[in-house]
């Protein structure tokens, strides 16, 4: 199973646009590390893939441990124990598996046409 790093990401920009600077700081700080790992992602190709597998596994811990809070802030223990939580190794599926893309972008385009389909009105019967 791989969950969904555009919707995490999302969320996590939510964060900057609300007025606690708690908030603002958390997404920031975990932003960051979210960045250099998917910059680490986008260079796999040039990489050695030792090399590779052992960064990455450095760039999940050290965004674990990023993502860590004692925040009372609703929105960021929200994040925090999402990515703390026994589901947490389903963002990095993509990290273990070649061909996993991190999204979901790409099943969401296929069924999109079936979603679309499904919520227009009923045609006429003429």
């Amino acid at each position: 199973m791989q969950f969904c790093w555009s919707h995490l990401i999302r969320d996590l920009k939510f964060l900057l646009t609300l007025p606690a600077l708690i908030a603002q700081k958390y997404g920031t700080r975990v932003l960051k590390v979210v960045r250099q790992m998917f910059d680490l992602w986008h260079r796999r190709g040039e990489l050695d893939e030792r090399y590779y597998k052992r960064a990455m596994r450095r760039a999940k811990t050290k965004l674990l441990k990023a993502a860590k809070s004692k925040s009372n802030h609703p929105e960021v223990r929200k994040l925090a124990q999402r990515l703390a939580s026994r589901y947490a190794d389903a963002y990095f599926t993509f990290m273990d598996y070649l061909g996993v893309d991190p999204t979901n972008n790409r099943t969401e385009q296929q069924i999109r046409f079936v979603v679309i389909g499904r919520s227009a009105p009923p045609r006429e019967k003429s």
